[in-house]
């Protein structure tokens, strides 16, 4: 989905993600496929709620946090998660399995070089609030297992000789909840 709403197929010319959701039944997958609701990485799905990153047309600046709840056999409108979107780009979000907690990434606020890993909590009215940002300095892809431990991607870049900054390395990281 463009920021004017026109819906456009993976493969036109830029990098798409398609989403789709897999369900276990009966020993068999069965897989509902080709909703593309933004040009950006999901990375969670509960079942009746998706979260997504997209820059659409009520996006603060740059790509927003967006909800998406299942309706029958499809899902409904992008909702914007307010609060959380600062003026940057937000991606890859995740949310904890309690539904609590959301761990997504935005370039740092804190001094930090490159992306860093924010955390959204619950407010009173279920929505999620404003951002803190947790972990910085080029760390990314935020996961929650079971245990509530976060593990994250943290990409060791250096600048080349000519053109951008390029990754040299990406290494595994657990920070274990106490």
């Amino acid at each position: 989905m463009e920021r004017d709403g026109a819906e456009r197929d993976a493969g036109e010319g830029d990098e798409r993600v398609q989403l789709a959701l897999a369900e276990l039944r009966q020993r068999r997958t069965r897989t509902r496929a080709g909703e593309r609701p933004a040009e950006a990485e999901q990375q969670a799905a509960d079942g009746d709620t998706m979260w997504f990153g997209a820059e659409l047309p009520d996006s603060k600046g740059g790509m927003d946090l967006y909800e998406r709840r299942r309706e029958g056999d499809g899902w409904g409108e992008p909702i914007n998660l307010g609060d959380v979107n600062g003026e940057g780009d937000e991606g890859f979000p995740w949310v904890s399995p309690d539904g609590d907690e959301m761990y997504f990434h935005r370039n740092s606020a804190s001094g930090g070089t490159g992306p860093a890993i924010w955390r959204s909590r619950r407010d009173g009215g279920g929505g999620f609030g404003v951002a803190e940002e947790i972990v910085y300095n080029f760390a990314g892809e935020a996961n929650i297992d079971a245990d509530g431990n976060l593990i994250f991607v943290h990409h060791y870049m250096t600048p080349p000789e000519d053109g951008p900054i390029a990754i040299r390395e990406a290494d595994l990281m657990i920070a274990r909840r106490r």
